[in-house]
């Protein structure tokens, strides 16, 4: 779990506004397994831009409760 709580604080320490994380970024951090599995368990998710190719990960409401709970 302490790759996907990194992962949590990266994305929930960010302004509420601002929050979210390219998935290029965050692969060359973290491991794609780790993000696969933080997807699954449904702590982070994929959000497509607004205008445009290409998708964001943001913290889940699951995520941000975890996060909280630290």
């Amino acid at each position: 779990m302490t790759s996907k709580k990194n992962i949590l604080i990266d994305l929930c320490e960010m302004p509420e506004h601002l929050r979210g994380i390219s998935e290029e970024i965050l692969l060359n951090k973290y491991n794609k397994k780790i993000i696969d599995e933080a997807l699954k368990e449904e702590i982070i998710k994929i959000r497509k831009w607004h205008d445009g190719p290409g998708k964001i990960i943001v913290p889940t409401k699951k995520g941000l409760d975890l996060y909280k709970k630290k």
